[in-house]
């Protein structure tokens, strides 16, 4: 920082790259209001994926995401899922 004085005044100069990182921290302060409809419906979506997650542990969600992607018809991907998913399957037996 570069300090000039003249007579009983002080100027500062800030460099550019000070004036970026002040404007980072502005916009990273800056809250973003949710109003209180959207927030539950955001705690409910997040607790059907979580729910989903632990319901589905073990299954290979990658594979069954991009054989779902292939599928134009609903009845065809509840198949799919049906088939694949352990929940919806009968355990196996040895």
């Amino acid at each position: 920082m570069l300090v000039t004085s003249t007579k009983k005044r002080l100027q500062f100069n800030i460099p550019p790259e000070s004036q970026i990182d002040m404007d980072r921290v502005k916009e990273a302060t800056t809250a973003n209001y949710i109003p209180e409809v959207e927030a539950n419906e955001l705690k409910d979506i997040l607790y059907v994926l979580n729910e989903t997650k632990r319901l589905f542990a073990g299954s290979d969600i990658k594979w069954l995401a991009s054989q779902l992607r292939g599928k134009n018809d609903d009845v065809d991907k509840i198949h799919l899922l049906i088939k694949h998913l352990p929940t919806f399957s009968p355990p196996k037996t040895a």
